[in-house]
């Protein structure tokens, strides 16, 4: 298993995009969404420098088997159960097909959390607003996007393929790739309503199919931004969605 966190100092940074984003890429929900551009201010914290990977998570399994627990509730979709395996995939590919609530399973046993979005974004773009985890200039180099394929799709890849668009914090494959769940509920226009210091929405009520936040994109995306952020069911998995987890500093 990857143990590898990144140290988030406390700070201010700055959360959300311009007009001038949106106008670039067209009109699109997921940048529209993420107005208006605005400071906040979060605690430390430690993040997964890369996202949980098939090994990861097949590891995870293994521990719940070995205590006799029932692993058809905590099985990504497209797995095997008997045998454990993961498919056709690498052990170094972000697992996905994860719902946000086995996600959150995975966290919590590891005494952790999912992030909330603007520790996402944080990790992500560093203090200064950037575009990209590695600067304001798109760079096709440093993430998958449309470029890993074979056999003419496009292809999850290895978390450790694209080191060159880590952030300035070191966080790898915030952007290509997999889109990443979030704590959040989805809320629109969240950042209006929202607090400014470490902000976090919950849902009201606990409903399966309470909608919660994605980030980043994934490797299919045709409009890469840190910024980007939609929502699914809480209680469904998606072949494009997986996570990564955090600790509270301290």
């Amino acid at each position: 298993m990857i143990e590898r966190m990144v140290t988030i100092p406390k700070g201010w940074f700055l959360q959300g995009c311009i007009p001038e984003d949106v106008l670039q890429q067209g009109v699109h929900d997921e940048l529209a969404d993420a107005r208006p551009q605005r400071r906040v201010y979060l605690s430390a914290y430690q993040i997964d420098k890369y996202p949980v990977t098939n090994a990861d998570y097949f590891a995870y399994l293994q521990e719940l088997r070995s205590r006799e627990m029932d692993l058809t509730v905590a099985l990504p979709g497209g797995w095997n159960q008997d045998p454990l395996s993961y498919g056709d995939g690498s052990g170094e590919w972000p697992v996905v097909g994860v719902t946000w609530y086995q996600a959150r399973s995975y966290a919590l046993h590891y005494d952790k959390m999912l992030p909330t979005e603007a520790q996402w974004e944080r990790a992500a773009r560093w203090t200064d607003g950037r575009k990209f985890p590695w600067g304001n200039t798109f760079d096709r180099e440093c993430g998958n996007f449309e470029r890993d394929k074979e056999e003419g799709r496009c292809m999850i890849a290895s978390v450790f393929k694209h080191l060159r668009g880590q952030s300035p914090d070191g966080c790898v494959d915030m952007l290509g790739n997999a889109d990443e769940w979030v704590r959040d509920c989805y809320v629109p226009n969240a950042y209006l309503v929202s607090p400014e210091c470490d902000p976090f929405l919950d849902c009201t009520a606990a409903k399966e199919d309470c909608a919660r936040v994605i980030r980043g994109c994934s490797y299919g995306w045709p409009y890469p931004h840190v910024c980007k952020r939609f929502y699914e069911r809480a209680n469904d998995a998606w072949a494009t969605v997986g996570f990564r987890c955090l600790r509270e500093a301290g």
